[in-house]
């Protein structure tokens, strides 16, 4: 018994994919990309919040910038900085500042209208740009400090100035209360003593002197009565009441002039009452006192 076969069905092929085959001009060529939605402007979006998230970043970037250049102020100007360098960063943490107040005012503006307590916003975009251009101009400043802190390093060094040799007497500080090495009364209370101390040193100018000094000389004398028994006990002789007397400045110069006094060398010397001058008195005043002189070698 025979039966007849059919031949199977031959696939039905699209043309479109058939046609899409490797080696075929539609399979090789890419797609076509477009982009017109990608350039489509949202005209929906609210202005006001574009403006407000423009003052954002603008505060952010203001923000950390004065942040990061105070902290490192010592690398931004270097240890012996020129008034130029100095003068620069200053206008440049200004116009950050302005910066910042601007953009909050202009949040507090706009906040105010969409509030409905101001009737206009008519400051709101003028402090954005005042904003955005004192951002500007504090970059600016920025990078003309680093270009003059840039020169500076590379400029070649010029020659050291000469230090010339002197010495001069400061002040003399007293008179000092008999059998006492420091001017403040016990009974005083302690804004009364620095009021008598700042009155005391008041005359004693290191600015007057022709560069910081190499050496302090401080000169403590006594009168010629005698020591009370407790004084007595505590220096021994008037001597050494004399030298607690210089001691005690030297103190006190140390904590009023830092810089003047910590590189210098301090000499305590201390001498008896003068007998030339109020020989009648044993309770005379310019015994009592100490006498500052300061100096500095020549580099010859």
């Amino acid at each position: 018994m025979s039966t007849n076969m059919m031949p199977p069905a031959a696939p039905i092929q699209d043309p479109k994919v058939e046609a899409a085959k490797p080696g075929t001009k539609e399979f090789d060529a890419p797609a076509p990309t477009d982009f017109s939605e990608a350039i489509k402007v949202d005209k929906n979006q609210n202005p006001w919040a574009v403006m407000i998230d423009y003052i954002k970043t603008v505060i952010t970037l203001a923000s950390g910038i004065l942040g990061f250049s105070v902290t490192f102020v010592n690398a931004l100007v270097g240890t012996a900085p020129s008034r130029t360098v100095v003068h620069l960063v200053e206008a440049a943490w200004f116009f950050l500042i302005v910066t910042i107040a601007s953009a909050l005012f202009a949040v507090g503006s706009i906040t105010g209208y969409l509030r409905g307590k101001r009737k206009e916003t008519k400051p709101a975009p003028m402090l954005c740009n005042v904003s955005y251009f004192a951002l500007g101009l504090a970059l600016a400043f920025f990078a003309l400090a680093g270009a003059a802190r840039l020169n500076q390093l590379t400029s070649p060094p010029g020659p050291k100035p000469q230090q010339v040799g002197f010495l001069t007497k400061l002040g003399t500080v007293g008179p000092f209360a008999s059998g006492a090495a420091t001017l403040c009364d016990v009974k005083a209370t302690e804004e009364q003593c620095e009021n008598q101390l700042k009155s005391a040193f008041a005359g004693v100018q290191f600015a007057q002197l022709p560069h910081t000094p190499g050496f302090l000389i401080l000169i403590g004398s006594a009168d010629r009565e005698r020591l009370t028994p407790s004084a007595l006990h505590r220096y021994g002789s008037n001597a050494g009441l004399a030298r607690g007397r210089s001691e005690w400045v030297s103190q006190e110069l140390a904590k009023r002039y830092p810089q003047a006094v910590q590189k210098a060398e301090v000499v305590s010397l201390y001498t008896g009452p003068n007998p030339f001058e109020n020989a009648a008195q044993a309770k005379s005043d310019p015994d009592r006192r100490v006498e500052i002189w300061a100096g500095a070698t020549s580099d010859n």
